[in-house]
């Protein structure tokens, strides 16, 4: 027998028993309902029949506690930035930009990234400069100034 079949019987039961009485209130009390719950039962058997007497949750779900897209997107940025900051430096250099978030909001936001280390964050760091490293070494041997792309060595003029 399944959880949600375990819920459903005590309900069937009750409606089957004050059905079979044909009193609601002996039906009620042999089994230790008040008849609020018998007729709250009674209606919702009838609009859905059994799944409709599954377990209703009345409380309101808790949402995540989350900021605004464009600040999260500040805080990750800075984490690569400036991959030496801690969470209240962090915070502190977004407030000078007016971003306002906390140390411990800044702390989530690399926990929910995968960045609260820097043994996490450097490979996505290594992958973000080898691909301006790769740009700009495209750029420089266009303009003739670098001529080993491995060992950045200028030339000489």
């Amino acid at each position: 027998m399944n959880q949600s079949a375990i819920i459903i019987k005590p309900k069937l039961g009750l409606l089957e028993l004050a059905k079979l009485l044909g009193n609601v209130q002996q039906a009620c009390k042999v089994l230790g309902y008040c008849r609020d719950s018998y007729y709250r039962f009674k209606k919702l058997y009838e609009q859905g029949g059994e799944l409709a007497l599954q377990e209703i949750c009345r409380k309101k779900p808790i949402e995540k506690k989350r900021v605004e897209p464009h600040i999260e997107q500040a805080v990750v940025n800075m984490a690569y930035e400036f991959p030496a900051y801690g969470q209240h430096r962090a915070a502190n250099q977004l407030r000078l930009q007016r971003i306002m978030v906390s140390g411990s909001g800044v702390r989530s936001i690399w926990l929910r990234h995968d960045l609260e280390s820097f043994k996490k964050l450097r490979p996505s760091i290594l992958v973000t400069y080898a691909h301006k490293i790769h740009t700009m070494l495209v750029i420089l041997k266009g303009l003739g100034k670098y001529t080993n792309k491995r060992l950045l060595i200028p030339i000489q003029d």
